[in-house]
């Protein structure tokens, strides 16, 4: 796939005044596939090994933002 369509991570901004949930909210609209981004020139495919959902690993690094 051609990265042109995929959103820059690098562009993404998140409000840590914002509660978790709106953070959340604002991560997902910006990237719109958190499984499948680009950081500058670089294809990111993100796949997961264990029982944890994506959710609960986004929801884990927001809190700590």
């Amino acid at each position: 796939m051609a990265t042109s369509g995929l959103i820059d991570i690098r562009d993404v901004r998140i409000n840590p005044q914002q509660p978790l949930e709106q953070r959340a909210r604002s991560f997902s609209r910006q990237i719109k596939n958190p499984y499948h981004y680009k950081y500058g020139k670089y294809e990111v495919m993100v796949d997961f090994v264990g029982e944890e959902r994506l959710e609960d690993k986004l929801i884990s690094y927001l809190s700590k933002k």
